[in-house]
């Protein structure tokens, strides 16, 4: 996991991976048995991300930005299912 900005967050999640979030709008998720990140996502938002947190069960990653959108992405297909505006600030 390396990142070229400021870390926002870093969390566990269930036991087997890292998740990691920057200002400069990258997520990363690392599979914590062979130390590689499984999932990167550059340009998630426009502006940093705050906040990120995967499923229980690793299937789906939500992410939260500056420019007041809610993302999910389903993990496997790497496919974006949810943009939403939840922020009338930007």
């Amino acid at each position: 996991m390396s990142f070229n900005s400021c870390v926002q967050k870093v969390q566990f999640v269930g036991g087997k991976h890292l998740l990691g979030v920057s200002e400069d709008s990258q997520v990363q998720l690392m599979d914590l048995d062979s130390l590689k990140v499984t999932h990167f996502v550059c340009g998630a938002h426009q502006g940093s991300v705050r906040n990120a947190t995967v499923d229980p069960h690793c299937e789906y990653l939500a992410t939260s930005g500056c420019d007041g959108q809610l993302k999910v992405i389903k993990i496997a297909e790497n496919s974006l299912v949810c943009d939403k505006k939840i922020s009338k600030k930007s």
